[in-house]
């Protein structure tokens, strides 16, 4: 499966210090303070594996937002009721 996969350069601006939050977990409060050189790629990539609950829910949301109610809680009360207890 392709994905396309955005990477960037861990590089602070001069005059921002990046807190030890920010630093451990590389998620900045403000991202343009600390990455710099974002490229784009298409990469290989594995195929998630899904469960048969979790496609449904997929299918359920997809329903929601094109505005299909009846199918929304129909796949909503289907995910429910396949999840274990």
């Amino acid at each position: 499966m392709k994905a396309l996969v955005l990477t960037a350069d861990w590089d602070p601006r001069p005059g921002y210090v990046p807190s030890d939050w920010e630093e451990t977990t590389r998620k900045a409060i403000t991202g343009s303070s600390v990455w710099r050189h974002p490229r784009l790629e298409v990469k290989e990539a594995p195929q998630p594996a899904r469960t048969k609950a979790e496609a449904v829910f997929y299918l359920a949301a997809a329903a929601r937002r094109l505005n299909h109610k009846n199918e929304a809680i129909q796949n909503y009360q289907l995910y429910l009721s396949a999840l274990p207890d």
